[in-house]
């Protein structure tokens, strides 16, 4: 299983040809609580701290939302229609994989992100700082995408809000109830 191998490199203090070759024996405390929380469902991006998102790799807490693969579609509508020079606004950003994606894949493209939780723009910045660097392209701001009223134009709009109907989101996976 590529979880278990990945939690083994991670906590279990193994080199890859131990995992994948040797019998991969680990007594670390960190990989047992590790398991441990697995098996309770966390997800498993949250017990590494990271998720590949599209072309990228994104940190993530539980401040926010797991990047699911459906939402690369977003991304891929946005690299490909957004002109270059164009600027853009990402509402509800979380994790700010989709703005930052975008960015990251297009050429002298500008966004604005917003989020109505702080703890998620904390997540959002430190993305930024990992995939863009120190390029000044991506303005994250807390806001209430409800009332938020900005004050320049963009050339598009992209957003995947939490929007699963309670009926169907009861019926889901474990992982998704964290």
């Amino acid at each position: 299983n590529n979880e278990a191998r990945q939690l083994f490199l991670k906590f279990g203090g193994l080199s890859k040809s131990d995992v994948l070759f040797g019998d991969a024996v680990s007594s670390a405390p960190e990989l047992y609580y590790a398991i441990k929380r697995r098996l309770k469902r966390e997800p498993f991006s949250y017990i590494v701290g990271e998720v590949g998102f599209y072309r990228e790799s994104y940190i993530t807490t539980p401040a926010v939302l797991v990047p699911r693969q459906d939402t690369e579609h977003l991304v891929d509508y946005g690299v490909k229609n957004i002109p270059d020079g164009g600027r853009f606004l990402d509402i509800c950003t979380g994790s700010g994989c989709v703005a930052i994606s975008v960015l990251n894949n297009t050429k002298n493209t500008t966004a604005r992100a917003i989020d109505i939780s702080p703890e998620a723009i904390e997540v959002a910045k430190r993305n930024r700082e990992n995939v863009l660097g120190d390029e000044d392209r991506l303005t994250l701001t807390v806001a209430d995408a409800l009332t938020f009223e900005p004050e320049e134009k963009f050339d598009a709009i992209l957003s995947n809000p939490p929007y699963i109907p309670e009926d169907v989101y009861l019926g889901l996976e474990a992982e998704i109830f964290y």
